[in-house]
């Protein structure tokens, strides 16, 4: 009997060590990672579960408030924090178990330094002699500590500007390296064609920052070299703005980098032309987010676009992020670390949307038009800056329009993607389509009626078609689309903008708010007091020839911060500046 006993003892013993691996029949467990090229914020997780029967059911709880049952979901966090995320599974035999792991999500600061230079012939010097002027910008509230230059002939030098002389002509590929005291490191490299004889003129400038209190009004000082006289100079300081002066002043809309460009012409005719970047005062950055909603619903999936808007509806894109798994990361677009100014989202669909042929690419504001979207004031971070997009109500038919775009009057450098947008004489969308890489656009299957079309490219204006079908006449072909941004991004004379120059003060205000121009009031304006975050507070609607001095009560106005915006109605150009109630 004692050896029987002794027999089960060892066969269980035997049998128990494998199964103490795993105290049940699963066991829950998970990995994930950062979706840098959405935001520092986005995570993908990804289940690594064990189980002897198949997993029918998955559990997250991300510790925000939020969950998902997809397998490895994505998701957006909306705040720097520690997260206990959790994933349960339950299999087909009943076994449950859970896995929780805390997940610090801290916002990464990107580097924001910057390696650039420019170069002149040094005329007076001997010959194939250049002088090299460092124009790198480092990241803010941090200070450059070291310069490595590469001049391409096996020579180099440590100095911020050096002074180098070549042996012979021919090419060579410059290099610049720059370190900063906070660890930040950038590189730049142009190659460089060195001649033999002199150049008869070299654009060059230098800058200043201004005394009496404007962190945002700069002085240039052309520093041309020229053999001839110089004729005319034109600069264009990267905000929509312009001069045709020698040496202007600028102010500039917003803290920030600005690529500011100097050209040249002389009764010799030489042209020459110098660009580099100027970090304008202390520009801060803020993150903005939102939803995005198709009718009741949370998309599946978009793209947003970001865009800057400056003087004279000149626009730049910002940032783009590509979101595949909305469901998991609540509908949220998300631009992270953006430098202060005012903005434009865009939202658009992609064709393996669920919602894509309902709904029509959508600014914040909810219009598929630009002018008519609303402005992002980022002074500060932004919350639920949520977006409806624009409902496509179709009308099926046998009618068709097809056309192409004329962009002769831009900048645009391909003519593939351009937005069209079709409107129904009640002003619903009846479709919406994007062109090919020849400009070419094409609707079809139309009922009969009466539509308009349009182009549609941020900050770029398009004539609107008027078109009207019926049962004889049923295909209009040939329509040709003008795009032009004479008004956007062309050259702007300072005297045809003087009605637009203002000074206001004081700044902090107590009571009385002053505005005035610079000459008496040449067109019809509208003055708005908002909140930081968009909110109309007051506003007011001056008339043409007004005095070039208006009083706006601030009395009533509790203490804060304000935007104060001025709209020519006339030319559609408007300006935005910050000032302080106390």
């Amino acid at each position: 009997m004692k050896q029987i006993i002794t027999f089960i003892f060892i066969f269980l013993a035997g049998i128990s060590l494998p199964i103490s691996a795993y105290s049940q029949n699963c066991e829950s467990n998970f990995e994930f990672s950062v979706q840098e090229e959405i935001s520092p914020l986005t995570y993908q997780f990804q289940e690594n579960c064990f189980s002897n029967t198949p997993i029918i059911k998955y559990s997250w709880d991300f510790g925000d408030g939020s969950t998902s049952a997809k397998q490895n979901p994505e998701h957006q966090f909306l705040s720097d924090s520690v997260f206990l995320v959790s994933l349960t599974i339950l299999t087909a035999d009943s076994c449950s178990s859970t896995h929780s792991d805390s997940i610090h999500i801290s916002k990464l600061i990107p580097p924001t330094c910057m390696a650039y230079f420019t170069f002149i012939r040094m005329n007076q010097a001997t010959d194939y002699t250049y002088a090299f002027t460092d124009h790198s910008v480092p990241t803010y509230g941090d200070t450059i500590s070291t310069w490595l230059w590469n001049f391409g002939d096996f020579s180099q030098s440590n100095a911020q500007n050096p002074i180098h002389q070549y042996s012979a002509t021919g090419n060579y590929n410059v290099h610049l390296s720059i370190s900063t005291k906070q660890g930040c490191s950038s590189s730049y490299s142009f190659v460089i064609n060195i001649f033999n004889g002199n150049s008869p003129c070299q654009a060059s400038f230098t800058y200043s920052q201004d005394t009496s209190g404007n962190l945002l009004q700069y002085h240039f000082h052309d520093n041309s070299s020229h053999s001839t006289t110089i004729t005319s100079w034109k600069w264009f300081f990267d905000d929509g703005d312009s001069s045709i002066l020698q040496d202007p002043n600028h102010v500039f809309p917003f803290a920030g980098i600005y690529f500011v460009k100097l050209k040249i012409n002389t009764a010799g005719g030489c042209s020459s032309e110098i660009t580099f970047p100027i970090k304008i005062a202390d520009p801060k950055t803020y993150n903005v987010w939102g939803r995005v909603y198709a009718g009741q619903y949370v998309i599946d999936k978009c793209i947003a676009y970001l865009y800057k808007e400056y003087y004279n509806n000149y626009y730049k894109a910002v940032d783009t992020v590509r979101l595949t798994s909305i469901n998991d990361t609540l509908g949220v677009y998300y631009f992270f670390q953006v430098s202060e100014g005012n903005h434009k989202v865009k939202v658009l669909l992609p064709n393996t949307s669920t919602f894509s042929d309902d709904y029509a690419p959508t600014y914040f504001g909810d219009n598929a038009r630009w002018p008519q979207g609303n402005t992002l004031y980022l002074f500060q971070d932004i919350s639920l800056a949520n977006i409806n997009l624009e409902n496509v109500i179709p009308s099926v038919g046998h009618c068709m329009i097809s056309g192409n775009i004329n962009s002769t009057n831009t900048n645009i450098s391909t003519l593939a993607g351009i937005e069209l947008l079709l409107y129904k004489n009640s002003g619903a969308i009846a479709d919406y389509a994007f062109t090919d890489a020849q400009g070419n656009f094409a609707f079809d299957e139309l009922a009969p009626g009466s539509y308009s079309v349009s182009g549609e490219i941020t900050g770029l204006y398009s004539n609107m078609i008027n078109l009207n079908f019926n049962q004889d006449f049923d295909t209009i072909s040939n329509l040709i689309i003008n795009l032009s941004n004479t008004s956007i991004t062309g050259f702007f004379i300072r005297n045809e903008v003087n009605n637009f120059k203002f000074s206001y003060y004081p700044n902090p205000v107590e009571n009385i708010l002053n505005i005035e121009f610079d000459s008496s009031i040449l067109t019809d304006l509208n003055i708005q007091i908002s909140s930081m975050d968009g909110r109309l507070i007051n506003q007011y609607n001056i008339t043409k020839n007004s005095p070039n001095l208006i009083q706006i009560s601030t009395a009533n106005i509790v203490k804060g911060v304000y935007l104060l915006k001025l709209y020519d109605l006339k030319s559609k150009i408007q300006k935005v500046v910050k000032f302080v109630k106390i």
